[in-house]
């Protein structure tokens, strides 16, 4: 059932819809000589929560020989797979077949016009 409202809350501006709507907007005067003003909807951005570990709790991991072992593994794959990369493209380079020579074109350079042969159908 609707809530009921007398002209007395109209005139107020307490009804219910008044209520749960935004105020209005808020005109904020322009700052050091800008010509163009700001409209305040009175919003406010939400501020993120942080997620994650801190510095401390990350020092707490930084010296444990379980994750020091890991980073050394990580950083010794990271270059082996690198110089395994760099290696192959340069085989992929050198083994490469190479292209074929073009046909002599002398009969091309020796004339000035040519007749070339088209496909008919």
């Amino acid at each position: 059932m609707a809530a009921e409202t007398n002209t007395t809350d109209i005139e107020k501006g307490t009804t219910p819809e008044a209520e749960t709507q935004p105020q209005g907007v808020q005109f904020v005067p322009a700052d050091d000589g800008v010509k163009e003003g700001k409209v305040d909807l009175g919003y406010t951005k939400p501020q993120a929560a942080f997620v994650g570990l801190g510095k401390e709790e990350l020092l707490k991991f930084a010296e444990d020989p379980y994750w020091v072992r890991i980073r050394w593994i990580l950083f010794f794959l990271f270059w082996i797979v690198w110089v395994a990369l760099l290696a192959g493209s340069v085989l992929i380079i050198t083994l490469a077949p190479g292209c074929e020579s073009p046909d002599s074109t002398s009969e091309f350079i020796s004339t000035i016009t040519t007749n070339m042969p088209f496909a008919s159908e």
